[in-house]
């Protein structure tokens, strides 16, 4: 009987071992802000006193029929190496349908961190590339930039430039990238594995809304709100890894490792995450709580909020 469970254990862990080596980052392909504003797709915009650049991606794909080709090239050379992509034209044509549905539209987010959140990828892919005419022909100098959709974190980069050559803007990318594609490749296969090993990055920041009866220096059983908050986030963190919490009327939390998966095999978001989080808050606080997403990895809980 012993030998029995033990050979059901090992097939277990092996199972867990082959699932966890074939899954892949998504990846998604975007333009970087350098190649928006140099190319005229970036617009100053007027947010409460402070100039910001907004990122006008939807436009660029539109009409930039040189910048459509090398994205779908760099996503086909990545699909052709087994990494699951997902399309930037599709995932704004998907945004607008959810924002036209539901009838709201979210200032408080970039539109890249409204990309990812769509999408859900684990990786965006920044591209910067620049053609220059020669006598022998034009020159493509890329930059490639692999960045965690939920830290916003460079976890990988690569750069180069093409043989001069009287060839279209795609092939002139295909020809730079594939020649510096292994060691961006390595870089991203390693931080994979390291979110396998010790969960993904994502922070949660808990405050109370205008007027609300409840703060963080509350105590509940004896204990301070935000000290209760801290314990439940480590006891549910992976290997209980978390950042030293930050603030005083909004409590701040990085670093907090999660699981990459839920048990339905579905990818969990600091959204999804905190959900439970919420829950307890509700529970001990006996007040409502409000989730507010950032991108996939930010997420804020506002007790009293509605």
């Amino acid at each position: 009987m012993k030998t029995r469970i033990l050979s059901v254990a090992i097939a277990a862990l092996s199972l867990s071992g082959a699932f966890a080596q074939a899954k892949k980052p998504i990846l998604m392909v975007v333009p970087a802000d350098v190649w928006m504003n140099k190319n005229g797709f970036a617009k100053a915009v007027d947010n409460q006193g402070t100039q910001e650049l907004v990122m006008e991606y939807e436009r660029a794909i539109q009409t930039d029929s040189d910048l459509n080709l090398a994205i779908s090239k760099l996503g086909e050379i990545m699909a052709d190496r087994g990494f699951p992509l997902q399309d930037l034209g599709q995932t704004i044509k998907d945004l607008k349908a959810d924002a036209a549905e539901n009838l709201v539209m979210d200032n408080t987010e970039s539109m890249l961190d409204q990309l990812a959140r769509q999408a859900k990828c684990d990786i965006i892919m920044k591209l910067d590339y620049t053609v220059t005419p020669g006598m022998k022909g034009r020159q493509l100098t890329f930059n490639l930039q692999g960045i965690d959709a939920y830290t916003n974190k460079q976890v990988t980069a690569a750069s180069g430039s093409s043989q001069p050559a009287n060839s279209i803007v795609a092939e002139l990318l295909a020809e730079a990238v594939v020649a510096h594609l292994d060691k961006f490749i390595v870089g991203l296969t390693t931080h994979f594995d390291d979110l396998f090993a010790n969960g993904r990055e994502i922070t949660i920041r808990v405050k109370s809304a205008n007027g609300c009866s409840v703060g963080m220096d509350d105590e509940f059983g004896g204990e301070e709100l935000r000290d209760l908050i801290e314990k439940w986030c480590s006891e549910n963190a992976v290997k209980n890894r978390i950042g030293s919490p930050t603030g005083d009327a909004q409590l701040t939390i990085t670093q907090i490792r999660i699981p990459l998966y839920g048990n339905d095999g579905r990818a969990i978001d600091a959204r999804g995450w905190a959900n439970d989080l919420a829950k307890y808050i509700k529970e001990t606080t006996k007040q409502s709580v409000k989730r507010i997403p950032k991108g996939l990895g930010t997420t804020t809980l506002i007790i009293c909020g509605k």
